[in-house]
């Protein structure tokens, strides 16, 4: 018997590294984290806010970001850190908002802190949303290819692939290069 078999007969639901996994009638499991968005609305000051319903907006390249002002990039690289540990442990759908965010750690302005809370209300709006694992039989070879070709501000491409084998394995590669 598994580990996970012996917590799963304990309990349907249980919570590990702050990842709340729950047993599914359907068969399968669900992994969220809605305490850990209510920790890091807590950290933000967000607690009670407005939600979103996407993770980012599209900035035009002609937006004056230089005229922001500066901010400590202390608080920013925490909530950053947070909200990378989120998108690696059960929300992929922030990835492209979150490395967006990455980006500006160095040098963050206060427009970019509130691109940060925009993906923090973003998660307290979809909290119930997660990774489903299902039990299936099926091996099938997926892949998706995407490029930017430097559409962003700072001239850079970006480019990325992701393949999965079967509904569970999954292999993801991104990177950005200076045209």
């Amino acid at each position: 018997m598994t580990f996970l078999q012996i917590l799963f007969k304990r309990n349907n639901n249980f919570s590990f590294l702050g990842v709340l996994i729950e047993h599914l009638d359907i068969g399968g499991i669900k992994l969220t984290q809605p305490g850990y968005y209510e920790k890091l609305a807590k950290l933000a000051d967000m607690e009670g806010c407005k939600t979103a319903l996407t993770p980012s907006i599209n900035r035009s390249s002609h937006d004056a970001a230089d005229s922001q002002e500066k901010i400590d990039n202390k608080d920013y690289l925490r909530m950053l850190g947070s909200i990378n540990y989120i998108m690696s442990m059960t929300r992929p759908d922030i990835a492209h908002a979150a490395s967006l965010c990455a980006v500006k750690a160095s040098s963050p302005t206060t427009r970019d802190m509130n691109d940060l809370k925009r993906i923090i209300r973003y998660l307290l709006g979809t909290s119930e949303k997660g990774i489903y694992f299902r039990r299936t039989g099926g091996i099938e070879l997926v892949g998706y290819v995407d490029a930017s070709f430097a559409t962003h501000v700072d001239r850079k491409s970006q480019t990325g692939y992701f393949f999965s084998l079967g509904p569970h394995d999954a292999a993801f590669y991104a990177r950005s290069c200076k045209q």
